[in-house]
C-alpha cells in the first residue's frame, strides 16, 4: 500500500470512530429513568512517508485518543417539563462538565421532545406490530 493510500485507509478508519455515539453514549434505561453517558473525546494523528537514495521506502502512522466521562444526563419517565431532565456532571469544576451542564440546561426542551417522539414511535410500532399479529392469526 502506498503512502498516499495508507493514510486515506487510516483516516477512512478514524472517521468510523470518531461520532456522535463518541460523546454521546447509548442510553442505559431503568425501571423509571433513562440515562445518557456524556464523554470528553481527545485525539492525536500522525505520518509519515519516506525513501532512501536506492527507491526503498516506507510510512508508517499513529494514533492516540482518549475518552473520559463527564457527565450523565438523567431523564425521569412518567415526569414532565423541566425537572424531568437532569445533568449529573461527574467532575466538579472541570471545565468540559460545566459546558455539558450548560448545554444541557439549553437543550432540555429538544432532548425532552426527542424522548418523546422515540417513545410515541416505538408504542406506534408496537401497536402496528399487535395488528400483523392478529391478521395472520385469522
Amino acid at each position: 500500500m502506498e503512502g498516499d493510500e495508507f493514510f486515506k485507509y487510516t483516516v477512512d478508519e478514524l472517521d468510523h470512530l470518531i461520532n456522535a455515539n463518541t460523546v454521546m453514549g447509548d442510553p442505559i434505561e431503568t425501571e423509571d429513568k433513562l440515562i445518557i453517558p456524556v464523554a470528553s473525546f481527545g485525539f492525536g494523528f500522525g505520518g509519515g512517508t519516506g525513501a532512501d537514495d536506492k527507491g526503498a521506502g516506507g510510512s508508517g502512522a499513529a494514533a492516540g485518543g482518549g475518552i473520559t466521562p463527564v457527565a450523565l444526563v438523567i431523564i425521569q419517565k412518567g415526569a414532565t417539563g423541566f425537572e424531568s431532565v437532569r445533568v449529573l456532571p461527574l467532575k466538579h469544576g472541570g471545565v468540559v462538565s460545566e459546558v455539558v451542564a450548560t448545554i444541557g440546561e439549553s437543550i432540555l426542551p429538544q432532548v425532552t421532545e426527542a424522548i418523546s417522539a422515540m417513545r410515541e414511535k416505538k408504542g406506534k410500532e408496537s401497536a402496528s406490530a399487535a395488528g400483523e399479529e392478529e391478521r395472520t392469526e385469522a
